[in-house]
C-alpha cells in the first residue's frame, strides 16, 4: 500500500498544496493517481523518480464541482500507485485517506470603512471606524501606508481609531490642501488553523493647512539617559505657545518666547519613554508644534520633523568620577598590601 501525504494539511482556496504519494517497496511506479471526496475529483501524475509522486494542486481545484457556500470544507485524499513489478504492470490497493482543510475566504465579507469627516483641518483629529463581521485586529492605512493596529470589538463589530491630522499625513509635504486615501484591513484567524487578511475599499478625505507653518525642533545632545533631563527646543518666527510630542502623543506645553524665538522645555528621559519601552531604554521620536493667533483665532501648525532621542538605561559615570575612583582604589590596595599583605585589583582604572 502507497504512503499519502500533503503539505500543507491546511490552506486558503487560493493557495496551493502538494499531493504525495510515496511507491510502496514491492513497485517501481511511474504513475499516481489521486482521487478526493467528496469533490470526486481525481488526478493523475506521472513521477518524477522511481518511487515517489509529487503533484501541486490549487485549493479551487480540490473544491471543483461542490458549489459555494461552505466556509471550511475538509477534502479527504487517497492514492493509488501504478509501477512495474515482478516483470508486469501492476497496480497498489489505495493508500489510507489523508484530509486537507480548504477555507474559502470568497465567502467572508470585506471589511466596511468610515471616516467621520470628508474635510479635516491640521490640528483635528479622524474618527475612523473599520466594520466587520469577524476580526482579531484592524489595520488601518492612509495612502498605503500603515498607521496603526488595532484590536477588534466584538461586541461592537468594529474598529475605532482616533487619529490626528498629522499622523495620517506623516512627514509628507504639501501647500494648503492635500488627499488622503484611508483604508483598511481585518486580521482574522480561521479556526485557529490559518491567518486570513482582508481589506476594504479606499475612501478619500481632505486636508488642509491653514497656517503653511511648520516648526523645527531642537534637542541639546541626541542621546541621554533616563536620569538626566532633556532640553528641547520648538524654533518658529512667531506664535503663543508650543506643544512637544513623544511619536503623535502630546507630552507638555510651553508658552512663546520671543527672546529665544520659539518655546523651550525640560523633561526627564524617563518620562519620554513609553509603557512599551521597559527598563531597557529606547529610541523615541521628538516633534513640536507651534500656535499662532491668526484674526484672533489661535491655528496649530504641523508638526516639524521628527528628531530621533536615545535613551540608555544606565546612567554613565563620568570620567572625573571615575579618575577619582581609581585614585582611591589604588591607595587602598597601598595601605592593604603593605599592612595586611593583601592585593585589591584596579586594573579597571586603566581601561578607559
Amino acid at each position: 500500500m502507497p504512503l499519502m501525504r500533503v503539505n500543507p494539511n491546511r490552506m486558503v482556496k487560493s493557495g496551493q498544496v502538494e499531493l504525495i504519494c510515496e511507491a510502496p517497496s514491492s513497485l517501481s511506479g511511474f504513475q499516481c493517481t489521486f482521487y478526493t471526496h467528496p469533490s470526486r475529483q481525481m488526478f493523475t501524475h506521472t513521477n518524477s523518480s522511481g518511487h515517489m509522486c509529487v503533484l501541486p494542486v490549487r485549493g479551487t481545484d480540490l473544491l471543483a464541482g461542490l458549489g459555494a457556500g461552505a466556509l471550511r470544507t475538509e477534502v479527504r485524499i487517497y492514492c493509488v500507485y501504478r509501477g512495474s513489478g515482478e516483470g508486469e504492470i501492476n497496480q497498489s490497493e489505495p493508500s489510507q485517506n489523508v484530509t486537507v482543510a480548504v477555507w474559502d475566504t470568497d465567502t467572508l465579507t470585506n471589511p466596511l470603512i468610515t471616516v467621520h469627516q470628508t474635510h479635516l483641518d491640521v490640528g483635528q483629529k479622524a474618527i475612523i471606524r473599520c466594520i466587520a463581521d469577524h476580526a482579531d485586529h484592524c489595520l488601518f492605512f492612509s495612502n498605503q501606508t500603515l498607521i496603526r493596529r488595532v484590536s477588534y470589538s466584538s461586541k461592537h463589530k468594529f474598529c475605532h481609531l482616533s487619529v490626528s491630522v498629522d499622523e495620517l499625513v506623516g512627514d509628507r509635504e504639501f501647500m494648503g490642501k492635500a488627499a488622503l486615501l484611508v483604508s483598511c484591513a481585518v486580521e482574522v484567524t480561521l479556526g485557529k488553523e490559518l491567518n486570513h487578511t482582508s481589506y476594504s475599499d479606499v475612501v478619500s478625505t481632505s486636508v488642509t493647512d491653514r497656517l503653511l507653518l511648520r516648526p523645527l525642533i531642537e534637542v541639546y545632545h541626541n542621546v541621554t539617559n533616563k536620569q538626566d533631563p532633556v532640553q528641547m527646543t520648538c524654533v518658529s518666527e512667531n506664535g503663543t505657545g508650543c506643544s512637544f510630542y513623544r511619536g503623535y502623543e502630546n507630552i507638555t506645553w510651553s508658552p512663546y518666547s520671543e527672546e529665544l524665538g520659539g518655546c523651550r522645555v525640560s523633561v526627564l528621559g524617563v518620562d519620554l519613554l513609553g509603557e512599551r519601552d521597559g527598563e531597557g531604554g529606547a529610541e523615541v521620536q521628538l516633534r513640536c508644534a507651534v500656535e499662532v493667533e491668526v484674526g484672533g483665532e489661535v491655528l496649530p501648525s504641523r508638526l516639524s520633523h521628527a528628531v530621533t532621542l536615545e535613551i540608555s538605561a544606565h546612567a554613565e559615570v563620568p570620567e572625573t568620577h571615575q579618575i577619582l575612583l581609581c585614585l582611591l582604589m589604588i591607595q587602598l590596595q597601598i595601605i592593604l598590601f603593605s599592612s595586611l599583605e593583601m592585593y585589591v585589583e584596579a586594573s579597571f582604572c586603566f581601561s578607559w
